[in-house]
């Protein structure tokens, strides 16, 4: 006897203003990296007021090392739309790229296996350092200062693993680095 299985499948693209689709990836990418909630709100303010390039979020070791980097990078086009399934509970990064939203939670696992603590640094768009009293109200605005990112340890070396454009948002840019001794180094 056959059996006849009626599968209905639905998938609603929404548009939504890439702006907007990249202030809330900018949001989820911080906070499940760990990062403090105020982070999270300047990470998201930074990218809706179109001031914000990078968002780099550092793993640091107890001893103040960076351990593990993500960086979001985004190009300086916020206009149009981008199409994304807004049903179903799905996250942004999901709902942008499943590679994504896969590499975010690995991303986190490592953090959490090393027992990493969240640091978090932004960059702004060049034109934002063109302009002296620019980037001071925007410093101001956002509450951020220039801060060295966290050193390497000593007798390791960073390692690039993953480059990832989402398919749906392609001036978005997704870095992740680790540090590991040399190969054939001193251990």
């Amino acid at each position: 006897m056959a059996l006849k299985v009626k599968v209905a499948t639905k998938v609603t693209l929404t548009p939504v203003p890439k702006i907007l689709a990249r202030t809330a990836l900018a949001g989820e990418v911080v906070k499940t990296l760990g990062g403090s909630a105020g982070d999270v709100e300047t990470a998201q303010k930074g990218i809706a007021l179109g001031v914000m390039r990078t968002i780099a979020v550092y793993g640091v070791d107890r001893n103040g090392a960076q351990r593990e980097r993500l960086e979001l990078n985004f190009d300086d086009n916020d206009s149009g739309d981008v199409y994304i399934d807004t049903t179903g509970g799905k996250s942004v990064a999901e709902s942008l790229d499943a590679a994504l939203a896969q590499s975010l939670s690995f991303a986190r696992r490592q953090f959490e296996q090393q027992g990493l603590e969240t640091t978090t640094q932004f960059e702004y768009r060049d034109s934002v350092y063109a302009d002296p009293a620019r980037l001071e109200e925007v410093r101001q605005l956002l509450g951020t200062m220039e801060g060295d990112p966290p050193e390497i340890a000593e007798g390791y070396e960073e390692r690039q693993f993953l480059t990832l454009r989402p398919g749906k948002d392609p001036g978005s840019l997704m870095t992740m680095t680790t540090t590991r001794r040399p190969r054939g180094g001193a251990r």
